[in-house]
């Protein structure tokens, strides 16, 4: 366990209760977390995002069954406040910029700071106007990470072990609530 956070090549490694989280964002992913809520709200995606979700609602109360929704996080938006907490503002910078590519604009860190829960925050607003419920798994991801437990795989966007079964622990949770 290194005695503080490093980052070398694109991964960072930041020691949490006696261990090594080791993680790696990847720069689309990145981007997405910058996008503002008003530019969501107003994409085609969205609209298209919106009329499917309530199709399948639609769908599972024809066939008498409840449409549940489970928001998975990304990757960027489970480790960002680790990175944030654990490297200076400069540091962070300098890190993401290393991502960026010669003559590519890097992200600035306010901008993702400022706007990555707006698709959590955007879908739970339309989950309770279309009464839809939703299972958010961002926060529980973020504890168990915040305890020195990685979710993800470090150099890729999918759930690790421990990941996997903090869904199915959350989602039998949720769905054994009266």
């Amino acid at each position: 366990v290194p005695e503080r956070p490093t980052f070398d090549r694109g991964m960072f490694t930041v020691p949490v209760a006696n261990h090594a989280i080791q993680f790696a964002f990847l720069p689309p992913y990145l981007r997405q977390l910058s996008v503002p809520r008003l530019e969501i709200e107003s994409s085609r995606g969205w609209q298209l995002t919106g009329q499917a979700l309530r199709e399948m609602k639609r769908e599972c109360e024809a066939n008498g069954a409840g449409l549940l929704f489970v928001f998975v996080p990304e990757k960027a938006q489970v480790y960002w406040p680790l990175a944030e907490r654990s490297f200076s503002a400069a540091e962070l910078q300098a890190a993401v910029n290393f991502y960026y590519p010669p003559g590519e604009t890097p992200l600035k860190i306010e901008t993702v700071h400022a706007h990555r829960l707006v698709l959590n925050e955007l879908l739970q607003d339309f989950c309770v106007r279309e009464r839809i419920p939703m299972l958010d798994l961002t926060s529980r991801l973020e504890s168990e990470v915040e305890a020195g437990r990685e979710t993800y795989f470090p150099d890729d966007p999918h759930w690790n072990a421990t990941g996997h079964e903090v869904a199915a622990r959350e989602l039998a949770r949720f769905l054994a609530r009266p």
